[in-house]
């Protein structure tokens, strides 16, 4: 029986219609930034934003403070712009806020805070005029300290700053300890004036949770830090663990003697104190490529976990077993960062509130060219690798004259992957002229280190009154040097330990203007460039393996090149790459003209409008040739550390942000600034 067609119509539309939306909804993609391809348009939530299904419906639920939304529309009803907006990008769960409770954000640049250590808390500021009324004059640290006690007195008093106040928010102040390192905050950057020649204005928001019991509350009424909730008991002192990296080849034997017995006068000490079951030791040894030199036995050897002064014998067993390579590595330098990652790997640190790794060795670690490395890792990226287990490494570096020509390289590797505050890195040197006082001096050294660290880490004013007195830069003795970083490093871990312990959180200011450097520190006759705040990208989960395919089409594309007798063909051997490597080759519209890498389209487009200079992406076919081989190969083996990094970064749950737990490909990651291509 056939139906007639007036019939059928009707059933056919309605099906058309259901299919068309269906198809709509599914394809539906947020909007575009204005001259971009594939960054769609974000904002960021305020702390009195709601979910609503329609701008005239009523709120349904508050929205979790300082969530990253995706834009898929704008509308002006009635004089009030609504945004319509989404957790991801296919389409899903919109909801429409009040375009007064989010900040556009047109770049992925945001700020974390420095290490707190040697520096003062950060003021947020109500106007860039104020800040730049306190940079311009002299006093700027009477008058910083000044703003500081009247706006903490502010604070405790529950005091809302009038309008015509210049401060609206602080960072934490000694007392209340450092942001955890877990503590997932956000500070984008939204404009910056650099008229002064020393220090940036940076136009940021402050956006962290904070109490959400009364959503309604304005941001500008909650400027305060933490809540007010501070440790209803004084806390204990942190639980530390310390782990011996040395090197073992020829020639470090009277340094493995001095550090056994440095181990034994420690542990000797924290029984006599009665803090016997907060530090702990390890010891891990490293020596270089088994490859290149089968009887070196070993590359890293994790010697003994962390133990206490209580098993202790333990601990002093497998030293007294320790001894200096038979025969001779290939190189004067050392793998001396595959034994640091031995540790960091490899070595239990969860159970501290804070680890050091303390690097003793005479050489640098084997060039990113040597072809024996264990690691790719660059040593900016161990820097990164060891903070996100919250350890800090300081390095002694025993310079002795045979190895003159490696002094240079050693000390520039170390000062990129050690523990920095204040201005002031934990690098060691120690001239040694005269072999037999070498072990004596470098005794006397760690000692000092030490002890300085444990008794800053012991005392629980929060006050630095142990805080170093000299100035980086000043002449000093190297054992003065030693006891201050000492002191830096066990203040740094007392500061974050209380952070934890009073669940220390960022100040709720949505719009302010801060300084990127210590103001204070600027001023007098031995100004010091102190970062207030350090730079990073916020990168999704799905942008980092997008950036680790474009980083890895460009290394295989450049080794290609590099192999070729034209030179000049690296262009054209990165595009290729690029299509093999890419699930879908099209995305890859290679632009034929091209002058710059970055202009190519193999890169990710969030970088082209970060403010910085960036070699990678300005590198040109004529630099390339003009490079040489061993500029090319540096080239290649430094964005071989960056992937490696990209891994590990990848492989960091503690330090995603898991706004959808369902799309982990939206997940966020704060990646340095200086580990992008």
């Amino acid at each position: 029986m056939r139906l007639p067609l007036y019939k059928i119509l009707p059933a056919l539309i309605l099906c058309l219609v259901v299919f068309s939306g269906s198809l709509w909804a599914q394809e539906r993609k947020p909007l575009l930034m204005e001259g971009k391809k594939t960054i769609y348009q974000k904002v960021i939530t305020h702390p009195n934003a709601f979910y609503r299904d329609d701008p005239s419906a009523e709120p349904k639920a508050a929205i979790t403070p300082f969530s990253v939304f995706y834009v898929y529309d704008r509308k002006d009803i009635n004089g009030r712009v609504w945004v319509q907006c989404g957790p991801n990008t296919n389409g899903q769960n919109l909801t429409w806020i009040r375009s007064d409770r989010v900040s556009d954000w047109k770049q992925s640049m945001v700020l974390v805070f420095s290490e707190k250590a040697g520096r003062s808390p950060l003021l947020f500021f109500r106007r860039m005029a104020d800040l730049e009324t306190i940079a311009t004059n002299p006093g700027i640290k009477n008058a910083l300290d000044a703003l500081t006690k009247q706006f903490k007195r502010m604070q405790d008093s529950g005091e809302v700053p009038g309008d015509d106040f210049p401060v609206i928010g602080m960072e934490p102040d000694n007392s209340e300890g450092a942001i955890p390192s877990d503590t997932f905050y956000l500070i984008p950057i939204f404009n910056y004036d650099d008229s002064l020649r020393e220090v940036k204005f940076l136009d940021v928001a402050t956006i962290n949770p904070g109490n959400l019991n009364n959503p309604d509350t304005m941001v500008s009424q909650l400027p305060t830090g933490n809540d007010g909730n501070q440790s209803a008991q004084p806390p204990k002192q942190p639980k530390l663990g310390i782990a011996f990296v040395i090197d073992t080849t020829i020639s470090m034997q009277p340094y493995i003697e001095a550090t056994r017995d440095i181990t034994r006068r420690l542990y000797k000490a924290l029984l006599a104190s009665g803090n016997a079951e907060n530090t702990y030791l390890a010891f891990v040894a490293f020596r270089s490529s088994m490859k290149a030199q089968p009887a070196i036995e070993y590359t890293t050897k994790v010697i003994s976990q962390f133990t206490n002064a209580l098993d202790r014998a333990s601990f002093e067993a497998a030293l007294s077993k320790v001894e200096e390579a038979k025969v001779s590595t290939h190189s004067f330098s050392e793998d001396s960062i595959a034994g640091i990652m031995t540790a960091i790997n490899d070595l239990n640190w969860e159970p501290f509130d804070g680890g050091v790794i303390i690097l003793i060795t005479d050489a640098g670690p084997l060039d990113l060219s040597d072809k024996f490395k264990k690691h790719d890792y660059t040593p900016r990226a161990v820097f990164e690798m060891a903070s996100q287990k919250n350890i800090r490494i300081v390095t002694l570096h025993i310079k002795t004259p045979q190895g003159e020509k490696n002094h240079r390289q050693a000390r520039d590797s170390y000062e990129a992957m050690v523990f920095e505050s204040g201005g002031t890195r934990a690098y060691i040197p120690l001239e040694i002229e005269d072999p037999t006082l070498g072990a004596q001096l470098f005794t006397k050294h760690t000692d000092t280190l030490i002890q300085n660290l444990e008794s800053a880490l012991r005392s629980l004013d929060p006050v630095p009154s142990d805080m170093p007195k000299s100035q980086p830069g000043s002449p000093q003795t190297s054992e003065a040097s030693a006891a201050d970083i000492g002191a830096l490093l066990g203040y740094s871990i007392r500061l974050d330990y209380l952070g934890t312990t009073n669940a220390t959180s960022p100040p709720r200011v949505v719009r302010s203007w801060i300084a990127d450097k210590d103001l204070a520190l600027l001023e007098g006759d031995s100004p010091r460039d102190v970062r207030t705040v350090d730079v990073a990208v916020l990168l999704s989960r799905n942008q980092l393996a997008a950036l680790s395919q474009s980083l890895g089409a460009i290394i295989k594309g450049a080794e290609q090149a590099r192999l070729n007798e034209t030179p000049m063909d690296f262009f054209e051997a990165v595009a290729s790459a690029a299509a093999q490597l890419a699930r879908d080759p099209k995305q890859y519209a290679v632009n034929p003209s091209a002058q710059k890498l970055g202009e190519m389209g193999v890169l990710e487009e969030f970088l082209e409008d970060l403010p910085y200079k960036s070699d990678v992406m300005n590198i040109t076919e004529q630099q390339w040739a003009a490079m040489g081989p061993v500029r090319q190969d540096q080239f290649i083996l430094e964005l071989k550390g960056k992937l490696s990094a990209y891994e590990s970064f990848n492989n960091d749950t503690l330090h995603w942000a898991k706004f959808d737990e369902k799309n982990s490909g939206e997940w966020l990651y704060r990646v340095p600034l200086h580990m992008l291509p």
